[in-house]
């Protein structure tokens, strides 16, 4: 059974260890050097600070996934973001059920929608993200230097209208 807890109720080093597998998993989605990034816990942290949330998927009481709200810039506008699911727990509808959780976070907060983006090489997420309502609002490659490197992401943003 699938229970979803507020960040600070899990275990940090499992809420480590899941962003790390899954952006490991995708090269051609995300940057590999984690330090690029920051600390998970700490984006966490600073989600929930800002009025948004960050939601963990635990199966059984262990933590298989994560996901983030943050609050945008636009009044009322919020972004899915940092979902991420075990790849040994793909395709069994636990990041749908992640998902659904932090858009009734934004709900609760009277959003008016729910943005993300997500990159293009991530066609399960996609398609994932459509069928809960996403429509696909813009593409952009961003090219992102790490030390003498330059790495480009195709990148889909899309929006929920509440």
């Amino acid at each position: 059974m699938i229970t979803i807890i507020p960040f600070h109720d899990a275990n940090p080093d499992a809420v480590r260890r899941i962003y790390a597998e899954s952006v490991a998993a995708n090269p051609q989605g995300f940057v590999q050097d984690l330090s690029f990034h920051g600390d998970i816990m700490a984006q966490a942290e600073d989600m929930a600070a800002e009025g948004g949330a960050f939601l963990v998927a635990l199966l059984e009481d262990v933590p298989i996934g994560i996901g983030g709200l943050k609050p945008e810039k636009e009044d009322g506008v919020y972004e899915l973001c940092k979902l991420h699911v075990l790849k040994e727990h793909h395709g069994k509808g636990y990041g749908k059920m992640l998902s659904w959780g932090l858009i009734d976070a934004a709900r609760a907060k009277d959003a008016a929608a729910v943005t993300l983006h997500v990159t293009a090489t991530q066609d399960a997420a996609i398609g994932l993200y459509e069928r809960l309502g996403f429509e696909r609002t813009d593409r952009k490659t961003y090219d992102v230097q790490i030390g003498n490197t330059v790495q480009s992401f195709d990148t889909v943003f899309m929006r929920l209208a509440l």
